[in-house]
């Protein structure tokens, strides 16, 4: 009796890199075949929204700390007219 090969992703041909086992995908990412997770949208976009959160570096230009402000609710006009010290008095983590 002769063991069936498992059917790669195509559902028809054996498993080989380029036709990885149907079972790996939707967990692996398409050249993960060393074993890395695939990261999902919804990762991404968390780790995007954190880094959009953080306050600018200190010494980061006002024009950044302005829009940073005004990502916080500030008013444009009133955040161009501050200070980069009083916006990052006001603004800063």
């Amino acid at each position: 009796m002769e063991a069936e090969e498992e059917a790669g992703v195509d559902g028809e041909n054996p498993v080989t890199p380029q036709n990885p086992p149907a079972k790996a995908v939707g967990y692996m990412s398409e050249d993960a075949y060393g074993g890395t997770p695939a990261e999902s949208d919804e990762d991404e976009a968390e780790e995007e929204a954190e880094e959009e959160d953080k306050a600018p570096a200190k010494s980061a230009l006002k024009e950044e700390w302005v829009d940073y402000a005004v990502s916080k609710g500030a008013d444009r006009d009133e955040a161009e007219d501050q200070t980069k010290e009083d916006l990052i008095a006001a603004y800063g983590d």
